[in-house]
Parts: structure tokens; C-alpha cells; sequence
């Protein structure tokens, strides 16, 4: 029977693939790393053109994970180990049979803390080959430019400092 043919050709394969790796082409993902100043955190999009099976999100900073609206993803987090360098690992894995292409991340790190978050995205199908995104953490991240002052009349409200400077000097 086809059901029978099946089985034993997998078993074969199977046998095969015990010492093989899984070797896949590039795979073209779509990032988005952006800061959201009216909530203070990040938002991690990835999109990629295969259904996505889970994604890790490895961090060298302490950071919080927060909650995506209509996200159906499961989250399993970590300890972190600062010995190994990892302060945050969390795991998404999408829900359903198809998966999503699509993931949304939202986090939250603490101002003062310099580093690295590093995502990893394992598609549904095979080959089983890990895509990694690496972001930088800057020490002074929830700051953002200004928009121009006299545009903005909350902003041009604000007090704002001045310093003059004056005497006998040159710029030579």
C-alpha cells in the first residue's frame, strides 16, 4: 500500500539523515527594529516568506517582555544567566498548523544598559535552519531626536536653557 511505501521510505531517509545537516539556502527576512517613545519600548517585526515555527529572543541587557494584542504566540521565559552573558531568553512558538509569517515583539529595556538582542527564527517546514537577527542596545535608547521646536507648540511651551558667552577670544 502507498501508506506502507511511505513509511519505509522515511525510515530510510531517516537512517540517512542521522549524520547529515540541514543545509538551506539564505532566507530573506523582513526586520523592524523601531522605538515607540509614547510607551517606551521596542518593537521587534519580523516577517519572513516561509511560516515561521518559533522565535528566540537571546538579550546581553536586562529587558521586560510585553504582551502583543491579538498575538496568539506562547511565550516560555528563562532565567537569566549572567554568567553566560544571556540576562533575558524567551521562546515564541506560533499556534496553529500553518504558523504565522509573521512576528510582532514588543519589549521593554532598562535606560543605562548597553548591549545586544539577538532574534532567532526556526521556520515550520524543512530544512529546519536557523535565520539570526542581531540589534544593537544603546546606552541612551529611549532618547529620541526632537522635532523642531518652533513647529511644536507643547515643545516651544517648554523652558529651554540658553548660554552666552562672551569677552576678548578668537577661533584660531
Amino acid at each position: 500500500s502507498l501508506k506502507a511505501d511511505v513509511k519505509h521510505a522515511r525510515g530510510i531517509y531517516g537512517n540517512h539523515a542521522e549524520n547529515m545537516v540541514a543545509a538551506g539556502g539564505a532566507q530573506r527576512v523582513l526586520d523592524k527594529f523601531t522605538l515607540n517613545p509614547d510607551t517606551a519600548c521596542h518593537h521587534l517585526t519580523l516577517e519572513a516568506p516561509f511560516p515561521i515555527y518559533s522565535v528566540s529572543v537571546a538579550s546581553t541587557v536586562p529587558l521586560d517582555l510585553l504582551d502583543v494584542e491579538n498575538d496568539e504566540a506562547v511565550c516560555a521565559r528563562s532565567e537569566p544567566d549572567p554568567r553566560s552573558g544571556t540576562m533575558a531568553l524567551a521562546t515564541y512558538r506560533t499556534q496553529g498548523e500553518g504558523g504565522a509569517s509573521r512576528a510582532e515583539i514588543r519589549l521593554r529595556v532598562i535606560e543605562g544598559h548597553a548591549g545586544t538582542v539577538r532574534a532567532f527564527m526556526i521556520p515550520t517546514k524543512s530544512p529546519k535552519t536557523c535565520t539570526e537577527k542581531s540589534y544593537e542596545i544603546k546606552t541612551l535608547c529611549l532618547h529620541r531626536r526632537s522635532v523642531n521646536r518652533h513647529e511644536d507648540e507643547a515643545l516651544a511651551r517648554r523652558p529651554m536653557n540658553a548660554m552666552r558667552i562672551s569677552g576678548d577670544f578668537a577661533f584660531d
